[in-house]
């Protein structure tokens, strides 16, 4: 991207927003969930099929693309995982 800052009038801001302006989308259902290690990345509990002790918490499990903001989602996410992370391990030590 060409500098910024040589855009001073409102139509060389305009003209530079034009010619490189892209959109902002979150990369989202790149690590499907499910139960099918052959057609999935990981279980209903975020964890990678295959590989113990690794999960995937972020917005590439979602099936497909939020109409709003990620963050959110992504922060109820990761504090279910981490439930069930304390989960798993309350269970193992009892």
């Amino acid at each position: 991207m060409p500098p910024s800052a040589a855009a001073q009038s409102d139509e060389q801001i305009i003209q530079l927003y034009r010619s490189n302006a892209q959109p902002g989308f979150h990369t989202t259902g790149t690590c499907a969930m499910g139960h099918d290690p052959q057609h999935a990345v990981v279980d209903g509990r975020a964890r990678v099929h295959g590989i113990a002790g690794v999960r995937i918490v972020d917005c590439s499990i979602f099936p497909q693309m939020l109409c709003a903001v990620t963050n959110a989602s992504i922060l109820a996410i990761a504090m279910r995982a981490a439930d069930m992370i304390l989960e798993e391990q309350c269970n193992k030590a009892s």
